[in-house]
């Protein structure tokens, strides 16, 4: 069974590491996206790409949200390529 935590908790084993590792850096994010996707299949994992949800206030539907990638219905993945980590 997948816990929303086991992917932050082991950093070492989750596939977000793995994928990264072999590819390296330098791509655009369909591609770490593509990686990703495939990882969680290859491991078993359930997941939902470019999912999207209605945002309400006060009752009232505002808009769309749109992730990236939904898994096990309780983690949502957002990707963003950047050439470094700010501080």
């Amino acid at each position: 069974m997948f816990h929303e935590r086991s992917l932050v908790r082991d950093r070492k084993a989750s596939p977000r590491n793995y994928f990264i590792n072999l590819l390296g850096a330098g791509f655009l994010e369909k591609v770490y996206e593509r990686a990703l996707l495939k990882e969680l299949s290859i491991r078993g994992i359930r997941f939902i790409s470019q999912v999207s949800f209605s945002v309400t206030y006060k009752d009232q539907c505002v808009g769309e949200y749109f992730a990236d990638i939904l898994v096990e219905d309780v983690l949502v993945i957002e990707l963003k390529c950047v050439d470094r980590l700010a501080n």
